[in-house]
């Protein structure tokens, strides 16, 4: 029995071992590669987590809507008279099967839930989005300005909105 755990024992201790003896250097490489294999791991480790919870969240109130639900089923069944502990017991039942049904439910559709993709932010403080813009409209005046391709640039400095556009002639922006 104890000497299964021996060989494990003696692994830990060498690994401890090393890892003191080794130099400032050497250390530092090992936490950095560490940390660099515990960073890829954090999503997916943060994901099954969280679905493992919703999992057993569920589990257990599915538990206590089975057993809530066999106690109303015996107080319908039963031949014996009422009284007002049972009359109590059937309401507090009957609440918790309403009540954990709805939490059973609401951790399954957690748990089959597609992923959202994080959307990155579109503006942020000092970084300016250029959208080009062409087509075929019906105003004569700005068709050979949309056949050349409209440039328009948006950004936020100090807190402000600031839109540019190239190529247009006649137009003017204004922020809102």
């Amino acid at each position: 029995m104890i000497w299964e755990a021996i060989p494990a024992v003696v692994a830990i201790a060498g690994a401890a071992w090393t890892y003191g003896s080794a130099g400032d250097v050497r250390r530092a490489n090992f936490r950095a590669w560490v940390f660099a294999h515990l960073q890829r791991a954090k999503p997916v480790t943060v994901r099954f987590f969280t679905k493992a919870a919703m999992l057993g969240i569920g589990i257990l109130a599915g538990l206590i809507v089975w057993a809530s639900a066999r106690e109303i089923f015996e107080f319908r069944t039963s031949l014996e008279p009422l009284t007002r502990r049972d009359v109590f017991q059937f309401l507090l039942n009957t609440f918790n099967v309403v009540s954990y049904t709805l939490l059973s439910f609401t951790c399954l559709l957690m748990l089959i839930k597609p992923d959202r993709k994080k959307i990155p932010l579109v503006l942020t403080e000092g970084q300016d989005i250029t959208v080009t813009l062409k087509g075929e409209p019906d105003i004569a005046a700005f068709t050979e300005a949309m056949r050349q391709g409209i440039s328009v640039t948006v950004g936020v400095r100090n807190g402000e909105l600031h839109i540019e556009a190239q190529n247009l002639k006649g137009f003017s922006f204004t922020k809102s």
